[in-house]
């Protein structure tokens, strides 16, 4: 019996020893997997970078033009307010120099155009606003509670942020029921539809229409994202979420995308389904919970 008891003992020991082993090993590959995501987050923003600057930088560039037009009608103004400085007259003269003043200058044109170039400059900020604030929330990623969000308002700051890539040859077509609230983590969608969205566009280097839809099925909100790309070759359409598989030329891809995407997913208990035929296009077809 202390023979059994000692073997028994060990045996508790060496449990033990392995499940600490394994919460360690489970431990460091929470980390790795983190660090995957940050890396794809970078790699993503990096591609990005350059369309979002040129996004951001238009709007900045009308914006400074029309503050210079605008300091220019501001000395026009400044001259046909003059008169009223001016004590060697009377106030009929001052309304009088003031009038002529405004017919020489065109103060209707001025008036107007100034209107017109206030709330266009509004519209250039508002769109930067817009564009950081989108990013702001793509970059939020650290937290792993997932809240009831609007998942239109995700899919939007989304192509939001991609909006260069579709700007000259592509279309985007959305068909979205208004009601779409789910179970989710709104930074790490948008990376996911992101990801998706510029996969797309890169299936579609001649140009081509990305239809984002959705629908409800019970108590499931579906999402479809369809191309009319290449289309994904049978042989690989198991292997698109496999970590480093990619059918990108080198330094094109990282592989990363698709298979973070789906680690993504998991984590909201999505279910994901995926539709191509080469030369036609791919559709991903993603199944989210209903928020109640």
């Amino acid at each position: 019996m202390l023979s059994v008891a000692i073997e028994r003992k060990r045996a508790e020991e060496s449990l033990q020893d392995r499940l600490k082993e394994l919460e360690t090993t489970n431990s460091m590959l929470e980390q790795t997997q983190q660090q995957l995501l940050q890396q794809e987050k970078l790699a993503s923003l990096g591609q990005l970078a350059a369309g979002v600057a040129h996004e951001i930088n238009n709007p900045v560039g009308f914006v400074l033009s029309n503050l210079d037009t605008m300091r220019d009608y501001f000395t026009d103004f400044s001259s046909i307010l003059s008169p009223l400085k001016n004590d060697q007259l009377n106030d009929q003269e001052k309304v009088n120099a003031m009038h002529n003043e405004w017919q020489t200058l065109d103060g209707d044109f001025l008036l107007q155009d100034s209107e017109e170039i206030l709330t266009s400059s509004v519209q250039g900020l508002v769109r930067v606003k817009d564009i950081v604030s989108d990013l702001s929330t793509f970059s939020r990623m650290d937290n792993d509670e997932l809240d009831s969000i609007d998942l239109n308002e995700v899919i939007d700051k989304s192509l939001n942020v991609v909006s260069n890539e579709f700007k000259y040859h592509h279309q985007v077509v959305k068909n979205l029921i208004p009601d779409a609230s789910i179970l989710g983590n709104a930074g790490k969608l948008q990376q996911v539809f992101i990801n998706l969205f510029v996969n797309a566009k890169h299936a579609m280097p001649d140009g081509g229409t990305l239809t984002i839809s959705s629908e409800k099925d019970r108590n499931k909100v579906i999402v479809k994202v369809k191309d009319e790309g290449h289309g994904i070759d049978p042989s690989h359409l198991a292997d698109i979420f496999t970590p480093f598989f990619t059918t990108k030329a080198p330094g094109e891809g990282t592989g990363l995308g698709l298979a973070i995407s789906y680690s993504i997913l998991q984590q909201h208990n999505a279910k994901v389904k995926v539709n191509s035929k080469v030369g036609v296009g791919t559709e991903f077809k993603i199944a989210f919970y209903e928020s109640i």
